[in-house]
């Protein structure tokens, strides 16, 4: 199945990607001798992407917030669901193997910011899937154009904004600066729903025009000598 739009492009047309930018989710509970965390709904599949991070500030008489022992900021982790449970998951570094144990369970509160960008994947390839069921005067899947080997640009921007909506409204609008950006988006999704409404009565992508004329129109015709600035015919808009 093909998907119409690209990340770069949900974030150019759509919401930029600090719009997405995760909630930290602070462990409720870490194992050290099975490596195993505890987050209630914690909503991760096998190979969904974070980070760790630590959050709040070291108080006096007790020690610094810290994360288990063999756990990074700065590393990309994979999640390892245990089976059989929506709330427990143990992880592993990015193309590493699974860790079952720390060193100890670490200090203070500390949080997994999961990555956006798995979940608006799963979106694009859905609104890809509602674009190409509106597409009755077409043979979906579209294909790219051999030059330039894109999708048809009407079809890209719009999937990527209406990505954007779905992203937003489904994982929380994380940044509030671009409430008003979201806002906006949403109230201009008339123009792309009447678009999917004419494709989905027979109007395809690239409507041909039809000369409904007996002389040339839509184009100067050539003429001998100098450039004068004019044209034999004028101008004319044809009806589709």
């Amino acid at each position: 199945m093909a998907s119409y739009t690209t990340l770069a492009q949900v974030y150019a047309l759509g919401l930029p990607a600090q719009a997405f930018a995760a909630r930290p989710r602070a462990i409720e509970v870490v194992d050290a001798a099975t490596g195993v965390f505890t987050l209630t709904g914690n909503g991760l599949f096998d190979g969904s992407l974070m980070r760790f991070t630590v959050q709040g500030e070291g108080t006096l008489g007790k020690p610094d917030a810290a994360l288990p022992a063999g756990l990074s900021a700065s590393v990309v982790y994979e999640a390892a669901p245990v089976s059989g449970s929506s709330d427990l998951f143990r992880v592993a570094p990015f193309g590493g193997s699974v860790i079952t144990s720390f060193g100890d369970d670490g200090a203070g509160v500390f949080s997994i910011i999961v990555d956006p960008q798995q979940a608006l994947i799963v979106i694009i390839a859905d609104e890809s899937a509602q674009v190409d069921n509106c597409l009755t005067g077409q043979a979906p899947p579209i294909e790219r154009d051999p030059a330039t080997q894109e999708y048809p640009q009407i079809l890209s921007g719009i999937v990527a904004r209406r990505t954007a909506v779905r992203g937003a409204l489904s994982m929380g609008l994380a940044n509030p600066v671009y409430q008003e950006s979201l806002d906006r988006l949403i109230a201009g999704q008339g123009f792309d729903n009447a678009r999917l409404e004419e494709f989905l009565q027979g109007r395809q992508i690239r409507p041909e025009v039809i000369d409904q004329t007996t002389y040339a129109d839509d184009a100067p015709r050539a003429r001998s000598g100098a450039w004068t600035g004019g044209c034999y015919t004028r101008w004319i808009r044809p009806t589709l």
